[in-house]
Order: C-alpha cells, then sequence, then structure tokens
C-alpha cells in the first residue's frame, strides 16, 4: 500500500527492492535528476543532495497527502545516530540527540500504563515517557511505550516496551547500543547511595513513585568497573527471584563484597502497586532497618 502511494505521489518514482528512487519531493528543493531515496521497510527517506533524512511524516506533508493518523510516523534519525556511532569511542554520546516529538499515545498505551498504575502525562513531564504505534518488528507494526535513555539531556538511545509481541518485550534504538554498563535513572536523581537497585524500568517508576530513589540496570549483565562508580555506597537490591534475578543478586553482593541490603520479594514491586498493596511493600522495605 505505501509503495503503491509513493510510486503514484513521488515524480519520475522507481522502485529498487525495498527502497523507491525519485527526484526531492521539497517544494523549496528545485530537483531534476533523482537525489531521493526512501526506504519502505524502515519508513524513512534521505535526500542525497541536501544530505539529510526525511520522516515519512514530513514526505506526507510534502505529497500532500491524508495519511492515517491513528499511525503518526515519528521523525527519528536512527540511521543516522548509527553511522555517528561507528565513528565515535564506545560511550560517546556528546553529538547523539534523538528527537521523539513525532511519538504521542493512544488507547493502547495509556490502557497499558494506567494497568501497571501510572498516570501517562505525569510520565512524560517527569521522565519523557510517551507511546507510539509505528515500532516496526518482523514486518510488522506494534505499540510500544517509549522510555527515553537520557545523558547530560540529551535522549541517546530509545527503550521501547512492545505491547502484543510473542517474543520480544524489549527493542532498543539504535540496535548498536550495548547495555553492559547503562543504568536507568540516575539523570534523575542527586545523591547516589542507598538507591534502590532493580532490573526493570516499571519497578524502577514504581520506587520512583513512592518517592525512593531507584535505578534500573537494563537486564542482568553488570560491568564491575563501569558500574560501581554510579551505583554509590551500600545498594538496595530488587531483583526478581528468578535465574537471571538471582544472578544479579549474587554478582552485586561479590561486587560489593556482601555490603548490601537484599529485598527478597516474591513479586515485583510493580504488582503491589496494580494490586494495591504498597504497604506491604514499604512494610518489607522497613524491615531491612536501613
Amino acid at each position: 500500500m505505501l509503495k503503491k502511494i509513493l510510486l503514484n505521489k513521488l515524480g519520475n518514482a522507481k522502485l529498487n527492492g525495498d527502497e523507491i528512487i525519485s527526484c526531492c519531493p521539497n517544494p523549496e528543493h528545485e530537483d531534476n535528476s533523482p537525489s531521493f531515496t526512501f526506504n519502505t521497510k524502515k519508513c524513512i527517506g534521505y535526500c542525497h543532495s541536501e544530505g539529510r533524512y526525511i520522516s515519512l511524516k514530513e514526505l506526507m506533508s510534502w505529497l500532500d497527502f491524508e495519511y492515517d493518523r491513528n499511525c503518526v510516523y515519528n521523525n527519528i534519525n536512527t540511521l543516522d545516530i548509527k553511522k555517528t556511532l561507528k565513528n565515535k569511542k564506545k560511550n560517546e554520546f556528546n553529538n547523539i540527540t534523538i528527537d521523539i516529538n513525532g511519538f504521542e499515545h493512544n488507547n493502547i498505551t495509556t490502557d497499558y500504563l494506567i494497568k501497571r498504575g501510572f498516570n501517562p502525562e505525569e510520565l512524560y513531564l517527569k521522565y519523557k515517557i510517551t507511546g507510539r504505534n509505528n515500532l516496526f518488528i518482523d514486518n510488522k507494526f506494534y505499540n510500544a511505550i517509549v522510555i527515553p535513555y537520557i545523558v547530560n539531556k540529551k535522549i541517546i538511545f530509545l527503550i521501547n516496551r512492545v505491547i502484543g509481541h510473542e517474543y520480544t518485550r524489549y527493542y532498543y534504538e539504535p540496535k548498536s547500543i550495548s547495555l553492559k554498563d547503562k543504568v536507568w535513572g540516575l539523570e534523575y536523581i542527586d545523591d547516589i547511595d542507598n538507591m534502590i537497585i532493580c532490573e526493570g524500568i516499571f519497578n524502577t517508576l514504581t520506587w520512583m513513585k513512592l518517592g525512593y530513589k531507584s535505578v534500573c540496570i537494563l537486564g542482568s549483565k553488570i560491568n564491575k568497573n563501569k558500574i560501581v562508580g554510579k551505583i554509590g555506597h551500600r545498594p538496595i537490591l530488587n531483583f526478581d527471584l528468578d535465574n537471571a534475578g538471582i544472578k544479579c543478586y549474587n554478582e552485586f553482593n561479590r561486587i560489593f563484597k556482601g555490603k548490601t541490603y537484599n529485598l527478597l520479594l516474591k513479586k515485583d514491586a510493580n504488582e503491589y502497586l496494580i494490586e494495591n498493596k504498597i504497604e506491604l511493600l514499604l512494610n518489607k522495605l522497613f524491615k531491612l532497618n536501613i
């Protein structure tokens, strides 16, 4: 459908695999020879003459075409970010900024956050967490909660909590980002001591909602040299009691030589919030006698 629309609307358009080649549709750019390509699989265009990427939303506005507003296309140039990453040393993010202005919530993403005990508007205002319904995985669009990873007030990559996919729960953009030494939430706290460390973001958001300092390590991979300086003194550990969670408990206790507080919960912190059992959750925290 998209290919047919663009082939009909674009000037001198030709299809080459997943790419459409045509004259640049920018009304301010006089282009007589084909200098524009559009990748129909990744839904992003590039003008080789102007040297910039063009989102589907911008392209459709130039073509005066009313696309389905239930599927809001974004302005994120992940291809540009990937190229930048390849040319920079790991963890240097000075020139990397992702724009999330094109994302917005729909009924599915809003309902998902409400069911997990959160106010979507509050999450956006505090942490720039929003929603989308155009995450392209396995040749299909999915809804997702978009959680920006911010360093020095710049969004350097996105954590997408996918809704409805059979296998993929989290999808990261760009994929070239290494998560081994990443800690989400540090940007929002001043004092790093006595933090509650979680695996997943929704448990961290639960503790934040309750007024506690919390971060998450985005999985079970821990880089000792990078993580210790970020975590602070004697952290409170709150991981799942599954294989990955137990691995995290053991690794952190080894790194901190047993000087940790282990908050062993049979359920996720977020489940206590969903079930309105916050008092039970806080009682378990108070019993640690911190």
